[in-house]
């Protein structure tokens, strides 16, 4: 992510679940306050090993790739509501 200046970090959920099984049920159980804690920890780790990272980019955020289920747009319910979901769909207008 530095070498090409990206301001995302993306990590894939598959390997959180395997390398740390409590930190991935707490991002599923907690994904807002799990995030907020990623973002300040990335960014500590970028500050220390690139300090004029900063320049190039004000905060760094932690992108969450690769969870298990898939819903459509349409099924999305009050339920999925301060959830992580990933969705499939078309984007037709913007």
């Amino acid at each position: 992510m530095c070498a090409r200046n990206g301001a995302s970090l993306e990590v894939s959920y598959k390997d959180l679940s395997e390398h740390s099984p409590t930190l991935a049920i707490w991002l599923a159980d907690a994904p807002r306050d799990m995030l907020e804690i990623f973002d300040e920890i990335v960014n500590a780790v970028v500050r220390d090993d690139f300090p004029a990272y900063g320049s190039i980019v004000d905060e760094v955020k932690v992108r969450v790739r690769d969870l298990p289920i898939a819903d459509n747009l349409r099924d999305l319910r009050q339920a999925h509501l301060n959830a992580i979901v990933r969705v499939q769909g078309v984007v037709t207008r913007r």
